[in-house]
């Protein structure tokens, strides 16, 4: 899900970023997390560069680069749609922050036959 504004950051991050908190306060420790971030449609675009965050949303800076390495340096892999990417006419180059993979649906039946369970956001 998109947030309400362009210069916010996107809901789903800051719901990772809750979970971690919680199991953390109860003293789960980072490295015990199994979290992956799927960026896939509109959501690619949280994962670019300040350049191509500024040509696809007009704001200076990307807001969800501060949050999103702190969520990678606590365990999360970030990855992303190649299907979207190409469809959306991103260059690969402009992803900065998540792994370009084949297809969101395909991580999606990866990761879910590997007893990850899937929280849309």
């Amino acid at each position: 899900t998109m947030p309400e504004s362009n210069e916010k950051v996107l809901p789903g991050l800051m719901m990772i970023g809750a979970i971690i908190n919680t199991y953390e306060s109860h003293g789960v420790p980072a490295d015990h997390l199994h979290l992956v971030a799927v960026f896939h449609g509109p959501t690619i675009v949280a994962v670019t560069d300040d350049a191509t965050y500024k040509a696809r949303t007009g704001v200076e800076h990307n807001p969800n680069v501060d949050l999103l390495n702190q969520l990678r340096k606590a365990g999360l892999k970030t990855v992303v749609c190649g299907q979207s990417t190409m469809a959306q006419h991103y260059d690969f180059k402009s992803i900065q922050y998540a792994q370009i993979n084949l297809s969101a649906t395909v991580t999606f039946i990866n990761l879910e036959t590997r007893g990850y369970i899937k929280i849309n956001q």
